[in-house]
């Protein structure tokens, strides 16, 4: 659930200090202020500021601010010929100021890489995170062939966010369709925004939705192929001790999965059968907190014999992913 960038206490005066050397060194050089200085100086107003990984936060504000995109190839090849101009400055100035009160880089540029394509985010919606990408490669590399076979894959994504599942699936699946749920009105707008500026087509639909009220709707007769979901999956009671970033700036609804972080999980689990085709994968993925896999495993045993669990670890070697398999009905 962590950033790229993180921070630790700020200090107020950073954004004081900030503005004084970007200003004196481009009044100084002509108002011609090169890439690799203002690197160079921003690196040092965020280590002032506390925030760690400067170098990082550094870089991917200025690409923002000088347009010259994320790639640290064209990042390196510009240092040392690119110059800001002063409106650029006042914008680094701006960014600097947001990163030290420890809002996150995402929020501040307003967009993140996931798989590939760039989503755009903002607060309070979660920020994609590279363990959701792992957790969409294991269903790729799983499933796609068989979800492909099929005239029309529906897949159920369970806390949109900003739709990166979702839409990603849809963007390596042939023909499959992805219903998506959210309680934020704020990320469904984003979500569906997502899913109309990188599909250009109508196979993805986030709803405004919780999952248990989409589960017990009798008007719904929809059954999905898969259902894949990035819950909310943080005990209440660390909640408030989750880093600045986080706790400051991010959905706190979309980050609370109760007393032992595992209401929704356990809803998942006990509606999955009403909800999964007998045709389809007859499976659910789910991203959870490391201390949850084995936890799920023991609920599945005691509640769930006839399913099979199965937990995979992220390329942190953490316990990371869960597939259930609904054998019973296979």
């Amino acid at each position: 659930m962590l950033h790229l960038v993180t921070a630790r206490l700020m200090r107020p005066r950073g954004a004081v200090v900030m503005a004084t050397r970007i200003a004196s060194i481009s009044n100084g050089l002509n108002s011609k202020l090169s890439l690799k200085n203002a690197f160079d100086t921003a690196i040092q107003v965020l280590r002032q500021g506390n925030a760690s990984d400067p170098e990082a936060s550094a870089r991917y504000l200025l690409c923002d601010v000088t347009n010259i995109g994320y790639r640290l190839s064209d990042f390196n090849k510009n240092l040392n010929t690119l110059y800001l101009t002063d409106e650029q400055v006042n914008k680094l100035n701006s960014h600097l100021q947001e990163r030290i009160k420890h809002k996150p880089v995402q929020y501040i540029i307003g967009n993140w890489d996931f798989y590939g394509m760039t989503y755009l985010c903002e607060p309070p919606v979660l920020i994609p995170r590279p363990e959701t990408e792992e957790l969409v490669e294991y269903i790729l590399n799983e499933h796609k062939p068989n979800l492909e076979k099929m005239k029309a894959a529906r897949i159920l994504d369970i806390g949109a966010g900003t739709g990166v599942i979702g839409i990603t699936l849809l963007s390596q699946i042939k023909n499959a369709v992805c219903t998506s749920l959210d309680v934020s009105e704020t990320a469904v707008k984003l979500a569906n925004l997502n899913a109309k500026r990188l599909l250009n087509d109508s196979r993805y639909s986030c709803k405004h939705q919780s999952f248990l009220d989409h589960a017990t709707d009798v008007k719904n007769h929809q059954q999905y192929d898969i259902i894949v979901s990035n819950p909310p999956y943080i005990p209440s009671y660390e909640v408030q001790g989750l880093d600045p970033e986080v706790r400051l700036y991010e959905d706190h609804g979309a980050l609370d999965g109760g007393a032992d972080g595992l209401n929704i999980i356990k809803d998942i689990i006990n509606y999955a059968a009403a909800l999964l085709s007998p045709a389809g994968t007859q499976e659910v993925w789910l991203e959870v907190s490391h201390h949850h896999p084995l936890v799920i495993d023991e609920y599945i045993k005691a509640q769930y014999p006839q399913y099979k669990c199965h937990i995979i670890q992220d390329l942190s070697k953490k316990l990371r992913f869960v597939r259930i398999e609904l054998q019973a009905t296979k």
